[in-house]
């Protein structure tokens, strides 16, 4: 199977400390991105960090702006956009890619979970993940740190 290429945007406000291990988690996939792009407002080392690792960086002063600048001069066929928190194994873009193809999707979500095993954290997790997926069908919508979508829906 042959899978698009893809573009990750991640708006960045001050994650120095974050972007790092995100940027590592990238650079371990068992498919790269076709290119990182960071739509930024920071005021520590955050830009500095991403150009050194060989991230496009745009202006993002806004959140939506982090995520729009970037996602308007992407050129993947498909747009993973990411928040520096997130974490994830090292065949995560290779099976996303996968699902979105195979399902013909145009926009999805990712599935979440938390490293707490604290039950409020468990339940949340659960509730957010299962509410969704009930959701999609009368009401969909998805969270900002885990979205993927064709640059067609994008643009």
């Amino acid at each position: 199977m042959s899978l698009p290429k893809l573009s990750v945007v991640i708006p960045t406000f001050n994650e120095e400390k974050h972007l790092p291990n995100l940027l590592k988690y990238l650079g371990e996939q068992t498919v790269q991105p076709h290119e990182i792009i960071i739509g930024d407002n920071s005021s520590d080392r955050t830009p500095e960090i991403a150009k050194a690792a060989g991230c496009k960086v745009t202006p993002g002063p806004t959140v939506g702006a982090g995520r729009n600048n970037p996602g308007k001069i992407a050129t993947g066929d498909v747009l993973l956009f990411l928040d520096c928190d997130v974490r994830f194994g090292k065949n995560f873009i290779e099976k996303s890619l996968k699902e979105f193809v195979e399902k013909k999707l145009t926009v999805a979500m990712v599935q979440f979970g938390y490293d707490s095993l604290h039950p409020f954290d468990v339940a949340f997790g659960w509730i957010m993940n299962y509410g969704n997926m009930l959701l999609q069908y009368v009401y969909p919508f998805t969270h900002g740190f885990s979205i993927m979508s064709t640059k067609e829906v994008f643009d």
